[in-house]
Parts: C-alpha cells; sequence; structure tokens
C-alpha cells in the first residue's frame, strides 16, 4: 500500500505542476560562475518557499525563481531550501512543490531543512508532520532521510543539515546528541581544510541556548551556518568569529511591501566553491539580477 501512495504521489505532482505552470512568466536570461574552470563545486541557496495551496502569486514567483537557478549555465550542483518549505505540511501544497522542482529541476540535486511550517507551526501536529516531510523528500529525492538532523556530500564537500526535534515557532529544540554529532561531524569534514557548509530554518540567535550552537561552530575553520525564517528585505551576513560566517535569508518569494513597486524579494544565495576560496553571491532569482558578492578566502 505505501508503495502505491508513493507512486501516485510521484505521478500525481508533475502533472498538477504542468497545469500550474500555463501562462507563467519565465526568465530566458542565462548565467554562468565567475570561473567556470577553476570553480570546484556551486550551488544555491533560498529560503521560506511557503508553498501554499491558494496562494498564485507566491507560487507563480517560485515557479519563475526556479527557472532562474536553472539558468545557471554552468550547472547547479544542489538547490537547498532553508525550510518553511510549505505554509502549513498539506499534501496539496507538498504536491505543488515537489510537482514544480520535479519538473523544472534546477540542479542535480536538492536538499531540504524543516521549517516550523512544515511541522505544524505550533499546533502540536509535529509527529504527523514530520513524518510527511521525510515521506515526500525520500520519495522525490531518494535522500533516505529519517531524523530532523543529517549529512550528505556534494562533490567531496559535507552538507550539514539542522532541524527541531519537537513543534515549536520560534525556538528549535535541539537535543544533546544534535549538538554532539554537529560538532563530531565539523571535526571530521573540515580536518583537510575544506569549508564546510551548515543549514537550518532558525538562526543561530533563536536557539534555546545560542552560545553552545556558535562555540561548536566557532571550534573550526571555513564554515558557513546559512538560515532564515526571519522575513527579513536583505541578506544578513555576519563574521561569528575567523573563518565561520553567517547568512540569514529573507523569503524568496515575499511580496516587499517597503518597495513602491511590491516586486517579490526574490533573493538567495549562489555559492561558489574554489582551491582557495568561497564565493557568495546574492541574486535577485525572480528578476535575474546579481546583487552583492563576498569572497571568503580558506584559513
Amino acid at each position: 500500500m505505501l508503495a502505491l501512495f508513493s507512486a501516485l504521489r510521484r505521478f500525481l505532482a508533475p502533472l498538477l505542476a504542468m497545469l500550474l505552470m500555463l501562462g507563467v512568466s519565465v526568465p530566458q536570461s542565462t548565467y554562468s560562475v565567475l570561473d567556470e574552470e577553476a570553480c570546484l563545486t556551486n550551488f544555491t541557496v533560498i529560503s521560506d518557499v511557503h508553498m501554499e495551496g491558494n496562494n498564485k502569486t507566491s507560487r507563480d514567483a517560485f515557479i519563475r525563481e526556479m527557472y532562474d537557478v536553472k539558468n545557471n549555465t554552468s550547472g547547479n550542483d544542489a538547490l537547498v531550501l532553508l525550510g518553511d518549505n510549505t505554509m502549513n505540511g498539506q499534501h496539496i501544497e507538498n504536491l505543488f512543490l515537489y510537482g514544480i522542482l520535479s519538473q523544472i529541476d534546477p540542479a542535480d540535486q536538492v536538499f531540504m531543512t524543516l521549517g516550523n511550517h512544515d511541522t505544524g507551526n505550533g499546533e502540536n501536529r509535529y509527529g504527523s508532520l514530520v513524518s510527511r516531510f521525510y515521506t515526500y523528500y525520500n520519495d522525490f529525492y531518494n535522500v533516505e532521510v529519517s531524523t530532523p538532523y543529517y549529512a550528505k556530500e556534494v562533490n567531496g564537500y559535507r552538507f550539514l543539515f539542522l532541524g527541531s526535534e519537537e513543534d515549536d515557532v520560534n525556538s528549535p529544540v535541539v537535543s544533546d546528541a544534535q549538538l554532539q554529532w554537529l560538532d563530531a561531524q565539523l571535526a571530521e569534514a573540515t580536518a583537510d581544510g575544506r569549508p564546510v557548509f551548515v543549514f537550518g530554518h532558525h538562526p543561530y540567535t533563536h536557539y534555546e541556548n545560542p552560545q553552545a550552537l556558535v562555540s561548536i561552530l566557532t571550534s573550526y575553520k571555513n564554515v558557513f551556518f546559512f538560515s532564515g525564517h526571519t522575513h527579513r528585505y536583505d541578506i544578513l551576513q555576519e563574521e561569528l568569529a575567523e573563518g565561520v560566517y553567517h547568512f540569514n535569508l529573507p523569503r524568496v518569494t515575499e511580496l516587499n511591501e517597503n518597495d513602491e513597486t511590491f516586486e517579490v524579494t526574490g533573493q538567495g544565495l549562489n555559492i561558489e566553491v574554489y582551491e582557495d576560496q568561497v564565493v557568495v553571491r546574492a541574486r535577485n532569482f525572480f528578476t535575474s539580477e546579481w546583487m552583492d558578492a563576498a569572497t571568503f578566502p580558506l584559513v
């Protein structure tokens, strides 16, 4: 029976997406990494899609943004969604989300973190909705994820994903076991001087004990931590210690009411990894325009 439902989801989602994508204006311009010969891997990070069944404006924005991600002529090794991928964790929202992603195919691999909206947003539905998150994620990407925190590798670089272990809107519940796991992963992955990329829905300031998380992150070098949740109108970049950086991203489908044009925020990051540095390029994936760029030498 489970196999039947899995097959039904994978059949139905792309069909729904094809209908949703009809008439949506998509970008035609292409772009590339700064140095194709020297780039060892590159990937995109966005946050807070908030896929919602009855929000066409937000849905159309996401479709346009995914086409822009795909228009990277250098190829895109991975796309990371930083949680609140859906608004309510509903089946229809997941079908729309995974259907659009499967139809557009914006990157070689797609990874997701858990957000509070994905697991009930304080409505005490964590158990059933986290199970639903695993089901869809594994059905469409065969990632074999069964815990809120897990590790993956992209072209030899470690990607670490953090997640709340209970339903909490603003303060993720992170066990000692998860923190110990993160510490061990970072120790192993940074041993050869390579950068490591850590992804969580909430910024470190929202954790119940932020000092514990920051202490682990700053015990190593060349650590890049990405978060969302706050629905900023710009991208926050800060250095936590030498060689340790935090980036907090806006909601990628947010309607920017501070702008008289009322355009979708559309902001995310494209990360390019080179032998001796990491280049972080901010891009508006809705307008297909580059914004700021920063270079971080490996230490």
